[in-house]
Formats: C-alpha cells, structure tokens, sequence
C-alpha cells in the first residue's frame, strides 16, 4: 500500500468510526439551552476552535453595526451532554451556533462549518479570509501526517 492509499484508508475509518460513535450520543440530563434576544445564538468556549466563531462574529460586527449576537459558555465538564445541547448538535462538542432568523432555526456546529456559514450569511464579512482560513487549517493539518 502507498502513503496515500494509507491515508485515505485511515480517513476513511476514522470518519465511519466517528459518524458511528456520534449517532448513539444520548443526552445524559435534562436541561434547556439558554437563549437570548438576539437571532445568533453561539455556544463554546474559549478553546482554540471554540474561539474561531467569536472572533468572526466580533468581524462581523464591525462591519454591520446593527448586528449584535448572544455568547453562552458550555462547559465541556458535562454541561455539553445536556438534553437541549445535544438537541443543537447531536456530537455533544463545542462549538455549536444557532441561527433563530430562519424557519425553521438553523443548527451549525464544528469551527469550520460555522466559519464557512457565516462568511456566506454575512458576504461583507471578509469571506475570502475565511475560507483562506479553513483551507490553510484543513491542509497543515494532513501535511503533518506526512
């Protein structure tokens, strides 16, 4: 086998293994998220990616002054495995974002996604930056398996 038939083998798995484990995630109590008056709801915490979105939403503030957003620190000490947080992101990980301006309300979770959903909800935002970002992110991270 070649490296790169390794490494496509190993992605494979690894995402069938994760897709797997992430369906069985079950809720470990009861307890509503928090939301606030605002439609962007962003739950996380100050990890490196749990940071990501709050940086690009402090971006799009800036360039859209009426926008405005609620923040809500979820605790990664079991907080994230509450009923009304798994309802959000079925992976029980930070960080996840909730968009309460459509209909039905938007769920997006993962750094990247998140990213990626708010560079295309909010075009003046600097989109080129971030997909720049995400791709600069998603390649360093498979050319240091090599």
């Amino acid at each position: 086998m070649s490296i790169l038939q390794i490494d496509v083998f190993f992605h494979f798995h690894c995402v069938y293994m994760y897709v797997c484990v992430s369906v069985f995630v079950c809720s470990r109590t009861e307890k509503a998220l928090k939301k606030g008056k605002h439609a962007i709801q962003l739950y996380g915490l100050a990890t490196p990616n749990g940071a990501k979105p709050g940086i690009m939403l402090e971006e799009i503030c800036e360039v859209y002054p009426d926008f405005d957003y609620d923040a809500w620190t979820v605790s990664i000490s079991g907080e994230q495995f509450t009923s009304g947080f798994v309802e959000l992101n079925p992976n029980s990980k930070i960080p996840a974002l909730l968009d309460q301006s459509t209909t039905p309300p938007t769920r997006v979770f993962e750094s990247g996604a998140i990213l990626m959903y708010l560079a295309e909800k909010f075009p003046k935002a600097s989109r080129y930056h971030t997909c720049i970002c995400i791709l600069y992110r998603t390649q360093s991270a498979n050319l240091n398996v090599y």
